[in-house]
């Protein structure tokens, strides 16, 4: 069975979920990855946590500065580095994945959930940065899991403009700026996420 993240009820979780949107992105990724930290810390309170969202929005930041505050010891995978070469080519060329590109993508990412989870030698939770779109993505990286052992944090941003921005800034990353609308329509909304503004 497919195991589908629970509605965290503590007051920590509840702290993450309800943080007000904010106009200034320095000042919320100065004191998130504190949050994300003081949580990641205690391993029954995020045993996975995959933070999710569009091309652009900040997830391999936010896990730098999480793994630069933990220090996770390499419980910490990157989706970015999981894609097979055909994939990259095929977004740097310009041209979006379809569904048929990103499943042996997601395949490997949860083996490698697996491979780093059954680490026995660590306690320390896993954190991955992957887009996962669409909710038979998630399903799929939640696939052999237990209810409840997986929670996606997802960093909310629909600022076409901004992400574009943020795209054309950075070097040495394969995704180009024009892919991001076709990002931000193949989102769904995901259920029962920590929601982040990003």
């Amino acid at each position: 069975a497919l195991a589908r993240p629970l509605e965290r009820r503590d007051p920590q979780h509840q702290k993450l979920v309800s943080w007000s949107p904010t106009s200034r992105r320095a000042d919320s990724f100065r004191s998130r990855p504190a949050q994300l930290a003081q949580r990641a810390r205690s391993p029954a309170s995020m045993s996975i946590a995959i933070v999710m969202g569009v091309s652009g929005s900040g997830k391999s930041e936010l896990c730098r500065r999480v793994v630069g505050r933990v220090g996770l010891g390499g419980r910490w995978i990157e989706g970015d580095d999981l894609h097979p070469p055909e994939n990259i080519a095929k977004m740097a060329s310009g041209v979006p994945l379809d569904h048929r590109d990103r499943q042996p993508w997601l395949k490997k990412i949860n083996a490698r959930l697996h491979e780093v989870k059954g680490d026995a030698s660590s306690e320390c939770p896993v954190l991955v940065s992957c887009s996962a779109l669409k909710e038979s993505y998630r399903e799929k990286l939640r696939e052999g899991f237990e209810e409840g052992e997986v929670t996606f944090i997802w960093l909310d941003i629909s600022d076409e403009a901004e992400l574009q921005a943020r795209l054309t800034g950075r070097s040495q990353h394969f995704m180009p700026a024009s892919l991001v609308r076709s990002q931000l329509e193949a989102l769904e909304t995901p259920r029962g996420c920590v929601r982040l503004d990003a």
